[in-house]
């Protein structure tokens, strides 16, 4: 549990509050939308931040990315959801470009996850794709 889950009552004592993931509209840059849409998707985690590249980063070059992390109540720590994502991206057939799914950890924060890949428009569209097939197979092996 992290300070946003409790708050002062009025006796100035701390109490919980029960958390739960929901969609919302906030902004997103347009070209990473299928990247965030098909991440979201996951009762697991919650998306935090994204960007559809163009910016250059020293250490990652021209990437889109979508950082996210742990989603309040689920049943697999962000160490566990990465390995499975991968693992399971690995069995779908393309996206013949680079991606990088990784996980970081920040001095006095969570750990975070990012999800990297190549900025071009078909290529976030498909890598959203493949992730969107990782799901339908879930969803069709659990049911």
């Amino acid at each position: 549990m992290n300070n946003d889950d409790r708050a002062l009552n009025r006796n100035g004592e701390m109490e919980e509050h029960k958390q739960v993931s929901m969609a919302v509209n906030v902004p997103v840059d347009e070209g990473i939308i299928p990247l965030v849409r098909a991440l979201t998707n996951f009762t697991q985690i919650l998306t935090l931040e994204s960007c559809q590249g163009g910016r250059y980063d020293e250490r990652e070059g021209d990437s889109a990315w979508v950082a996210f992390g742990h989603a309040p109540g689920s049943h697999m720590s962000l160490y566990e959801f990465v390995k499975w994502l991968s693992s399971r991206l690995s069995d779908i057939p393309g996206p013949d470009f680079w991606f990088k799914l990784s996980l970081a950890w920040y001095r006095g924060g969570d750990e975070m996850a990012f999800l990297r890949c190549s900025p071009q428009p078909g290529h976030i569209r498909s890598l959203g794709e493949a992730i969107g097939e990782v799901q339908r197979r879930q969803i069709t092996q659990d049911t």
